[in-house]
């Protein structure tokens, strides 16, 4: 029987092999430098973030971060935009 894998599952397994690839490569780096302050290990990170989630100040900073980046491309955009059309 032949299996077959389509190309939405065939990329998904990529991007799920480079993601495995860089965890991988952060743990040796952790591993090498055995400094939480310097380098966090992805384990205590999602700890943390799991912690963090819970919390509304996490998701204030949140909205305020994405209100920001919001303003900062439609400022982007316009400024292209103009200078677009004065060249």
């Amino acid at each position: 029987m032949k299996v077959f894998i389509t190309t939405k599952s065939r990329t998904l397994l990529k991007n799920l092999a480079v993601l495995l690839v860089y965890l991988v490569v952060w743990q040796l780096a952790y591993l090498a430098i055995q400094r939480d302050i310097y380098l966090p290990s992805p384990w205590q990170v999602l700890q943390r973030l799991s912690q963090l989630v819970q919390e509304i100040s996490f998701w204030q900073a949140v909205a305020s971060s994405m209100y920001r980046v919001g303003w900062g491309i439609i400022l982007s955009i316009l400024t292209g935009v103009l200078f677009g059309i004065i060249a």
